[in-house]
């Protein structure tokens, strides 16, 4: 009988331990019939719990697994527009008609490379006790320990953004056996981060700080990228945890530990930032060569930050991002892509891909046309502004393109040469990877994902605050609240370096009230509401197209219990979408079909269909 319920993926990543090559991950998951799967031989020292661990990354990063987090996070939202009509069950999707029998809703792959990290779990915590490798012991395991709780919580933290509440398994599985018992209820969401949160703040004083190259301390989780998923897990929690009661989750004393999140996202922010600025200042402090003081001196915030100068044409920014990969200082976590063990084809899937320095060749959805519909503008409200370099970051822009197409190529062009730095919308020349390259890494964490998250838990903390005091003269919450606004506006005042300060240059027609000295209360007063909106709208431009916005979204949602001001500000569908996503569970996926058809309640089992959804069940 065939098992198609998580369980049955699940247990396969017990049958690979026979052999250990990693070249490719899925090799070793059919090399045995499971009823002749033994672990007996396997588990014997460090080298065999590093290749699971190993595993567990290539996991992540399989297309199988990148691709759902791509489509679940990104392509239901308004950064991207079907561009394939032929592409069914996408055209589903973006319509607001949510199938439980699509596939693409399918979440074993992630409870695969979750069982990977629950195998590393529960034997190097063997290895350490028994001794049975003389040189690996407690000291050695901890850290290990860490990195893993902290992969399995990144696998936990995607599943419960997109399905909110899923099953939740810390025991692995390696079996038929194990997988026909196995049926779990799902786990409220809101309890599943409660969860993470306490394992990652147990352990993350004991994760590894420096693994002694590059690619692993920006590939693997350390110290700093596990405080980075701390911050993001509490700011969720807030938001979850608002409206508790109404939204059948009963959290007890939920109203009093909101803002102990937000406090708590901010804390772990600011410890982020504060060791990469020491970091810096190691590197940098009294090398005169550098030139850095000068090179900075125009940015008022976080010195370290990369800074696009006005005598280069190219975009210094974009190329040290995504063009170089692993920055030093603004890459905290990416999934690593070498072209050749692994590539990244989930940009290729809902990107684009190209061939050399040719033109890029679209994927089944192209540029929302929200991301630029104020692209004539210096300042615009939402989407990219006239001088905003991440227009041509994120798409080729073409101007009056009466076709409505926009190709999107982030992360798919590796330079980028414009024609007019102080207008976009004139175009750029690009270079992109060539399509049988895709050593593309993949974001997770930058430190514009630290701002931003600051300047959203401070939005959501003080929610109640108006700004009323100049700048020389700010304190308590105010001064707070201003600082949120100086995280988004350093990240809007990088990328558009064209712009001019009205202090300056009150004349000057390509001017942004956001670099005045005194934005926050000219020409009007702004309040933490303003703030947020200024986050949403800055998230938008600075991360599209990779895999956030849809679950920037569903966290609106979240903190107000309702789809109204997201389906009215943000999304801005058509009446037909907006009629069926009106309910707050239509934010969220369906189960599976062939998952409910084993673990569903009139199965036998527990799994509870999305209420939204269920009507689609055939």
């Amino acid at each position: 009988m065939k098992i198609n319920n998580i369980f049955s993926k699940l247990f396969l990543a017990g049958s690979f331990l026979v052999t250990v090559g990693l070249t490719s991950c899925e090799d070793y998951l059919t090399i045995l019939p499971t009823n002749q799967i033994t672990e007996e031989d396997f588990w014997n020292d460090k080298n065999d719990l590093d290749n699971v661990r190993a595993a567990a990354y290539q996991k992540m990063i399989a297309s199988d697994v990148l691709n759902r987090t791509m489509l679940w996070g990104e392509v239901r939202s308004d950064n991207m527009k079907l561009n394939n009509l032929s592409n069914i069950s996408l055209q589903r999707i973006k319509d607001g008609i949510l199938q439980p029998t699509d596939a693409n809703f399918d979440w074993a792959p992630l409870y695969t490379g979750i069982n990977y990290c629950n195998k590393v779990l529960e034997y190097g915590e063997l290895m350490a006790e028994d001794g049975r490798d003389p040189s690996f012991g407690p000291s050695d395991w901890y850290p290990i320990k860490a990195e893993m709780l902290a992969l399995r919580a990144m696998y936990y933290f995607h599943l419960v953004r997109a399905y909110r509440n899923v099953p939740y398994v810390e025991k692995s599985i390696s079996t038929d056996d194990e997988a026909v018992r196995s049926h779990l209820p799902q786990e409220k969401g809101v309890n599943i981060i409660d969860t993470l949160i306490v394992q990652l703040e147990g352990s993350v004083d004991k994760a590894v700080e420096n693994y002694g190259t590059v690619k692993d301390n920006k590939g693997r989780f350390t110290k700093r990228s596990i405080k980075a998923l701390l911050a993001d897990l509490y700011l969720w929690q807030g938001c979850m945890l608002r409206h508790s009661n109404a939204k059948g989750d009963s959290v007890p004393n939920f109203s009093s530990r909101i803002n102990t999140c937000f406090d708590k996202s901010i804390e772990y922010v600011n410890a982020v930032l504060k060791d990469i600025q020491l970091e810096y200042d190691t590197d940098n402090f009294g090398n005169v060569n550098t030139g850095f003081e000068k090179k900075k001196t125009h940015l008022d915030f976080l010195d370290y930050l990369t800074t696009q100068e006005a005598v280069f044409s190219n975009d210094l920014v974009y190329e040290e991002i995504f063009g170089n990969k692993n920055s030093k200082y603004e890459s905290i976590l990416e999934w690593q892509f070498d072209g050749v063990n692994n590539k990244n084809t989930t940009l290729g899937t809902y990107v684009g891909s190209a061939s050399g320095q040719g033109s890029i060749s679209p994927s089944d959805v192209v540029a929302g046309t929200n991301l630029y519909i104020g692209c004539t503008e210096y300042d615009p409200v939402r989407g990219f502004g006239k001088a905003d370099m991440r227009l041509l970051e994120t798409m080729d822009y073409i101007p009056n393109n009466t076709t409505g197409v926009m190709n999107l190529h982030k992360n798919v062009a590796r330079t980028i040469q414009f024609e007019d730095r102080e207008d976009m919308t004139e175009g750029a020349e690009f270079r992109y990877r060539e399509s049988s390259n895709q050593d593309a890494n993949w974001p997770v964490y930058r430190v514009t994902d630290m701002l931003l998250i600051k300047a959203e838990a401070i939005a959501r903390r003080y929610s109640d605050v108006t700004l009323s005091q100049n700048r020389d003269t700010i304190k308590g919450n105010q001064a707070i609240v201003l600082e949120g606004f100086d995280c988004v506006n350093t990240i809007f005042k990088r990328c558009n370096p064209s712009l001019v300060n009205p202090d300056e240059q009150p004349d000057a027609e390509n001017i942004s009230l956001r670099l005045a000295k005194q934005y926050h209360i000219s020409p009007a007063a702004k309040s933490a509401a303003d703030l947020l909106e200024l986050v949403y709208n800055e998230r938008q431009r600075e991360f599209a197209c990779e895999g956030k916005r849809w679950y920037d979204l569903v966290r609106q949602v979240e903190y107000e219990n309702s789809t109204t001001n997201v389906l009215k500000n943000h999304l801005n569908a058509s009446a037909l979408v907006t009629n069926r996503l009106k309910a707050f569970w239509s934010f969220y996926n369906p189960v599976y079909e062939e998952e409910m058809k084993i673990s569903g309640v009139e199965h036998g089992g527990f799994l509870i269909q999305n209420p939204v959804w269920e009507r689609y069940t055939k």
